[in-house]
């Protein structure tokens, strides 16, 4: 996917610390967090929207293939039918991106919950070397 391998490149940038820019980095951190867990959210608030819409698609096919039957049909086939519908599928199939890139996301949020210890951590050995 091509999303996921533009975060990347851009969490490769985000991550990147050494003795030069140790106290920028430590001081962007907190924005540098936030920007990617509103990524996050906004990726859940989108495949949330994509789970309505598909169960609205779902509903719509349910009740034009009721109305079209000449015979009446169960609902668990009415609803095989609608999960073949190729409007369906586009949308299960976005549903699916959604939910790797927020997969994703989710680990790059644990990454940042330990870059402040990692960051600490950096401090104390330069401080040790320094001695």
């Amino acid at each position: 996917m091509d999303l996921i391998n533009k975060y990347k490149n851009e969490l490769e940038q985000d991550t990147k610390i050494n003795e030069l820019n140790l106290k920028d980095a430590q001081m962007m951190l907190p924005g540098i967090k936030h920007k990617w867990v509103s990524r996050l959210i906004n990726h859940k608030q989108e495949r949330n929207k994509l789970i309505s819409l598909q169960k609205k698609a779902k509903e719509q096919i349910i009740n034009n293939l009721m109305k079209e039957a000449s015979i009446t049909l169960s609902i668990p086939v009415l609803e095989k039918r609608a999960e073949k519908d190729e409007l369906v599928k586009k949308i299960k199939k976005q549903i699916e991106e959604q939910e790797l890139i927020i997969l994703y996301l989710d680990k790059v949020e644990n990454i940042f919950k330990s870059m402040t210890w990692d960051i600490k951590n950096l401090t104390e050995i330069i401080k040790l070397e320094t001695l």
